[in-house]
């Protein structure tokens, strides 16, 4: 990937041999063909030379940030850890106090650092009926995503052009699990061609050795 302060290309072209070549557009052109990437981070700040590990983390209970970052933590692991979590309105204090003692540690330049992005989806049932955010902690649903299930929106990611006014996701809902992946590209972003970038699963993962350790360094040509 890129980092966030290089001109990429304006979409990607593959080239097949024999056959037709295939264009694949920026997630920004969905807004406009001179849409930015405007979002920004809730809690902590990216190292753009820094390796970093890519999660989507919404309405978890503290044990489960504690296991993931403290056993990564613990395998000598010290690059970015890139989350995205719960609106503020609905994520739990002692997860906000975990999450930005993480992200504080500005002076330590060799440490782990959680970066968190506090997401307010726009999700909506499948009957297509929208979820409020008081209704979705209601109905047990965790928070509005449903955990991933809900079909989403996602606003104020890009800007209308090229200003800094935020857009609407002109895009029909589709599911968190399916749209998260366009966080992914754009956190990726935020580092350098030479970083090496790992996106996992988030609930169900406990680290006992540095991800980044088991393949020699192969630095790689190209937008991610």
């Amino acid at each position: 990937p890129k980092s966030q302060n290089e001109e990429g290309p304006a979409s990607k072209k593959v080239e097949r041999p024999g056959q037709p070549n295939v264009h694949f557009p920026l997630p920004t052109e969905a807004v406009s063909s001179s849409s930015k990437i405007i979002l920004e981070p809730t809690f902590g700040s990216h190292r753009p030379d820094q390796n970093a590990v890519l999660a989507l983390a919404e309405g978890y209970d503290l044990n489960v940030y504690a296991t993931f970052i403290e056993s990564l933590k613990m395998t000598g692991y010290q690059g970015d850890v890139v989350m995205a979590v719960s609106s503020i309105r609905g994520i739990k204090k002692d997860v906000k106090e975990y999450l930005q003692f993480y992200a504080s540690i500005e002076s330590d330049k060799s440490g782990i650092r959680v970066i968190s992005y506090s997401i307010d989806w726009e999700c909506y049932k499948k009957s297509g009926t929208k979820i409020s955010p008081e209704d979705g902690y209601k109905e047990g649903r965790g928070n509005p995503t449903n955990h991933g299930f809900s079909d989403c929106k996602l606003h104020n990611m890009y800007s209308e052009d090229d200003s800094l006014s935020p857009a609407q996701d002109p895009r029909d809902a589709r599911p968190v699990a399916t749209a998260r992946y366009e966080l992914y590209w754009i956190w990726s972003r935020k580092y350098d061609s030479s970083s090496k970038i790992l996106i996992i699963d988030f609930r169900d993962t406990y680290f006992q050795t540095n991800p980044f350790s088991f393949a020699a360094s192969s630095p790689q040509t190209g937008d991610l």
